[in-house]
């Protein structure tokens, strides 16, 4: 299926009653748009008795259809205009998003750095996918007093790939660095003067995210960064469109795709609104089990 993180798998498995089908989680707007397409095929083929879909966008305010491709265009002019640092904050196992800005920094003529815990993810995926996933990619080697021993025997691996706070501090503009708010402390060896802080991930959803996001400004306004993504205005933090492209279905992919594949009966999961389900789906019932009760499908 097309999501933001490799291996979202969809499923099926027949009943007695009939066939039932998972969507997992899901979108079609992405790269991979087309996997989620054969999956359509296959599950309406079956005539399933049951579809169990996620729900995860239904009820919020963002209902924009942003593709990766339009990240992309946004993201590289962002890059392209930025004279210092720039530091991309993307989920690290969104790595639809690390190749984004992998091709920009080749557009650029930057270098893209990460993680070595990203790095470490990485490789055991190209372990899995039988190739150089750490292709063109840097490996940000930040102080640290000691090290796992993980850590230590990757760093002696890619060697020929690290990058020192000293190299990034002297050469800025040549590097976009792969941080997100809980990795800033970084920059305190790095002692940026200005560059670009480059928002590419999800929106706040709880409280508590929104203090985070307010601590990040005052790291941001500490280096005399600029926020691109996002905006702060008072104690309130907005989000800008196009610099992210959601890993699930929007609500109106959510209902081509029961009508597509035209189950019997729905059951949502992964969602804080069921009852759009029992508004908005048409030519289907609804189940909206309550805790601890079974579901017997006739």
């Amino acid at each position: 299926m097309d999501h933001s993180i490799p291996g979202a798998t969809a499923c099926a498995f027949e009943t007695a009653a009939g066939w039932v089908v998972y969507t997992g989680d899901f979108r079609m707007h992405g790269v991979k748009g087309h996997l989620t397409e054969k999956f359509l095929e296959g599950a309406a083929g079956l005539e399933p008795k049951l579809l169990i879909i996620e729900g995860t966008r239904v009820g919020r305010k963002e209902e924009r259809r942003e593709t990766e491709e339009e990240v992309y265009r946004n993201c590289l002019e962002v890059c392209r205009r930025e004279r210092g640092l720039v530091v991309a904050d993307f989920s690290p196992r969104n790595f639809e998003r690390l190749e984004t800005f992998r091709g920009i920094a080749g557009e650029t003529g930057s270098e893209l750095a990460v993680l070595p815990e990203d790095a470490y993810l990485l490789r055991l995926i190209g372990c899995v996918e039988g190739r150089d996933t750490l292709s063109g990619l840097r490996v940000y080697r930040g102080l640290k007093e000691s090290r796992y021993t993980w850590e230590r025997n990757l760093l002696e691996e890619l060697a020929d790939r690290l990058l020192d706070p000293a190299e990034v501090s002297r050469r800025p503009s040549e590097y976009i660095l792969c941080l997100s708010y809980w990795n800033l402390i970084n920059l305190l060896d790095i002692k940026p003067e200005g560059g670009t802080y480059l928002y590419s991930g999800s929106e706040a959803y709880s409280e508590e995210e929104v203090f985070d996001f307010r601590r990040l400004r005052s790291w941001l306004e500490h280096f005399g960064m600029r926020s691109v993504g996002l905006r702060f205005r008072g104690e309130e933090v907005e989000f800008e469109p196009g610099f992210h492209a959601s890993g699930h279905a929007t609500p109106e992919e959510l209902l081509q795709t029961i009508e597509r594949i035209g189950p019997k009966e729905v059951l949502p999961v992964h969602t804080e609104h069921r009852e759009w389900f029992e508004r908005e789906v048409k030519g289907a019932g609804v189940l909206l089990p309550k805790e601890g009760e079974r579901i017997q499908l006739a």
